[in-house]
């Protein structure tokens, strides 16, 4: 009886044990599935996986990156980047000008007191919380070998105490303590932590600064050394110099131009910066240019040197230096998808026993577990399952689990429905009514009728302006019912010839839509008000004012509708398209001008925020000086509040007369006001603008090289393709195959792949991450 005991206890044991075990199993297996799972998110992402990864962080990781609190951090620092337009003083009047501006005001000039430090206050505890869901993330140890976060916590700490100042001062507009407001400078690190892109740009342009450095010296140099010769060339009269001394020798002429260009060294290299510019030019060299021709020489080779040669070098210098350090900035992110790629592979490597001659495998029921996990765009997934079906293996090789999850690193837009996609009907009518909508010539037909529509309504305003506009009974608008009747039916033409999945396929076809819908309800609007065609001269028309602005909205937008027909001339595609990756591409570079922008135009009102009310108050000579400040009546143009500091960064960026508002500030504050003005001109147009030029040669680039692999890709196959593509012209788009969505796809060609010493060794680095 004992033993019987005994055998069952020992057997009920066993049977506990191994479920015991199984459980513990399971429960390993699915904490594998999460960590797979979050590594796949990294992937997507570029983000870094050195991170904690164990069960409790990791649901702490999905709730922090999920959309809500990633939208609430985006929309929180939006929301504290646009105080500065609500913030003493505020930005909202019609004019800029200080002598209209309180005529014009719609709020008030300064915001209830303590109604944006509430927002700020809120904005601020947001961060907070931010950087201690970080800190939780990644540890004391990771969180603090991150500059960029670490800045990121200082400046919050810092603007929670100079906010406690400010409330301190009872919002007192002639305090210091409250005007000053330190952390408004801060809020550009938040905007550009938020972005990794912004963050890549911030680093290449911070390496590329030594190479500009170089080149600005040299133009330093250039202006150096031709002021010294424009003083000795330009000398100042003398004491007892008079009129009269003017002879033959043009001594008067030239000592006019040394009186007014070339007083001191100063003065000097300040006229001939702006020279290079060519702001000034000619008037630089008018004094004595219109008694001796040959003076003419010196301004030419100052040009010739400073602008065509050294200016254009630092362009060149600059497209070099900052290429290879973004293709660098890409090639590390590629590096950390790669990374993240084969920590996903390894974590559930570790949980499948098979493999096969030694060699590392997946199962692949934990492959679908984690698909189903992860948060992966909804337009990759239907092309991951298609390519993972395609295996038809039980278990993935790294080789195998790289190519199913290679699709990511594509651009899932391109995958379009096949050319043939026709909708079937057993009508022989219906058949040819698809193919007639489908074929290039019908395309070519609605391109037709937009361009004679805009033929006639440019037709009609250069004959009858006033009474096209005016008149509900005018030609042009029959003809405006006409056409928006027309449009109307090529919509409803196309949706039943194409159907509706590969109408809404094509950007052009949307375009197509939201204007004829934006039509429709303009033209229904004036039948409502006017009763087109049915109007006589003996009604009574009111809010005529109203008539008019409705029908020069509709002719605006027939105006735009036309637009449609570029991106299918065979010419222009190709640079419309680069325009438009351009446009999605160009996200990091905007936001470094915004940033840029908001830093000087914030630093403009702590220094010049009364300088034009100053001069309004000024009786000087210098209102009947042509071409002064004064005399302009540039007085729109100020540093009282934000937005119009912002349009004066903008006026000077664009150099055409930049050196009106610099004399105008320097006479009224004194030399010093030099640095700032030549600071921004530096930062926005020798640097900025230098960067932009050097990504759109880079875009253009990568798109001719693309189009040119496709030309031959395209002549290498056979030739009933090309008559297929014909056929099919206006659904195929061979326009969205020119499109790149992702500045990363933009320079894929140019990345190399990891080595595989590389990616086990970042994986080894990798503190919490068990692997073999």
């Amino acid at each position: 009886g004992r033993g019987g005991v005994s055998r069952s206890s020992r057997r009920y044991s066993a049977m506990n044990s191994m479920s015991i075990q199984q459980v513990y199993h399971s429960r390993n297996v699915d904490i594998a599935v999460l960590q797979s799972a979050y590594f796949i998110e990294d992937a997507i992402k570029y983000r870094s996986i050195h991170h904690k990864i164990d069960p409790r962080t990791l649901k702490f990781y999905h709730f922090y990156y999920s959309r809500p609190v990633q939208w609430t951090v985006r929309i929180t620092i939006f929301l504290v980047m646009i105080l500065a337009f609500f913030e003493y003083p505020s930005s909202f009047s019609l004019s800029s000008d200080p002598r209209y501006r309180n005529s014009t005001r719609i709020l008030r000039e300064q915001p209830q007191c303590g109604v944006t430090e509430s927002i700020e206050f809120l904005c601020l505890l947001i961060f907070l919380l931010d950087c201690l869901m970080k800190f939780v993330i990644l540890g004391w140890k990771r969180f603090v070998r991150r500059p960029w976060l670490v800045v990121y916590f200082v400046c919050v700490v810092l603007s929670f105490v100079d906010l406690a100042v400010s409330i301190g001062f009872l919002c007192n507009v002639n305090s210091l303590g409250y005007t000053l407001r330190i952390r408004r400078f801060f809020r550009p690190v938040y905007f550009i932590n938020a972005s990794s892109i912004m963050k890549k740009f911030t680093k290449a342009i911070q390496r590329t600064i030594p190479q500009i450095a170089s080149v600005l010296f040299l133009l330093l140099l250039h202006i150096y050394v031709f002021s010294m010769v424009g003083m000795l060339v330009f000398p100042l009269p003398s004491q007892n110099s008079t009129n009269a001394t003017a002879g033959p020798s043009g001594s008067l002429f030239a000592e006019q131009e040394g009186k007014s260009y070339f007083p001191n060294i100063g003065y000097a290299a300040i006229h001939l910066l702006v020279t290079i510019t060519t702001a000034n030019h000619p008037d630089v060299r008018m004094p004595i240019y219109q008694y001796n021709r040959f003076s003419a020489i010196y301004f030419i080779l100052f040009l010739i040197i400073g602008s065509y040669l050294i200016l254009n070098l630092l362009i060149a210098v600059v497209y070099n230096q900052f290429k290879g350090f973004w293709v660098k900035s890409m090639q590390s992110s590629y590096f950390r998808r790669v990374v993240a790629f084969r920590a996903a592979f390894m974590v559930l490597a570790t949980k499948t026993p098979a493999s096969r001659h030694g060699i590392e495998v997946v199962n692949q029921e934990l492959v679908r577990r984690v698909l189903q996990t992860a948060r992966i765009p909804s337009s990759y997934l239907p092309l991951l399952y298609d390519k993972f079906e395609m295996l038809e293996v039980e278990n993935l090789t790294w080789n195998d689990f790289r190519q199913v999850f290679d699709v990511l690193s594509k651009d899932s837009k391109k995958q379009a429905l096949p050319p043939n996609n026709r909708r079937h009907s057993p009508s022989r009518a219906w058949q040819w009514f698809q193919i007639i909508v489908r074929h290039r010539y019908f395309a070519y037909f609605t391109y037709f009728v937009s361009f004679f529509n805009v033929l006639l309504i440019t037709v009609e305003l250069q004959i009858k302006p006033h009474d096209s506009l005016r008149n509900p009974g005018s030609r042009l608008a029959y003809y405006d019912i006409l056409f928006v009747v027309y449009y109307v039916i090529e919509q409803v033409l196309k949706i039943l010839g194409l159907g509706w999945r590969l109408y809404f396929k094509s950007l052009g076809n949307i375009y197509d839509l939201v204007i004829t819908f934006c039509l429709v309800v303009v033209e229904f609007c004036i039948i409502v008000l006017y009763s087109p065609p049915f109007y006589t001269d003996h009604q009574k028309i009111v809010r005529l004012d109203d008539f008019e602005a409705l029908i020069r909205v509709m002719n605006i937008l027939v105006v735009l509708r036309l637009l449609r027909v570029v991106p299918h001339i065979k010419s222009l595609s190709f640079l419309f398209w680069t325009m438009f990756d351009l446009i999605k591409n160009l996200r990091g570079f905007a936001g470094i001008m915004a940033v840029i922008y908001y830093l000087f135009a914030l630093l403009g009102m702590e220094l010049f925020l009364d300088t034009v009310d100053e001069k309004l108050n000024d009786n000087s000579s210098q209102v009947n000086v042509c071409g002064t400040f004064e005399n302009s009546q540039y007085f729109a143009n100020n540093f009282h509040d934000f937005a119009s500091s912002l349009v004066v960064l903008w006026d000077i960026m664009v150099v055409n007369n930049w050196m009106v508002f610099m004399f105008a500030f320097f006479r009224a504050r004194g030399w010093w006001i030099f640095i700032y003005f030549i600071s921004w001109w530096l930062v926005s147009v020798v640097v900025c603008l230098n960067l932009f030029v050097s990504i759109v040669l880079d875009t253009f680039m990568v798109k001719w090289e693309s189009i040119n692999k496709k030309e031959q890709d395209r002549a290498s196959k056979e030739g009933n393709l090309r008559a297929l593509n014909a056929s099919n012209h206006w659904e195929s788009d061979t326009i969205d195959n020119l499109q790149i969505s992702d500045i990363h796809l933009m320079l894929q060609s140019q990345i190399q792949e990891p080595q595989e010493a590389e990616i086990l060794h970042e994986l080894h680095r990798h503190k919490t991450l068990q692997i073999a």
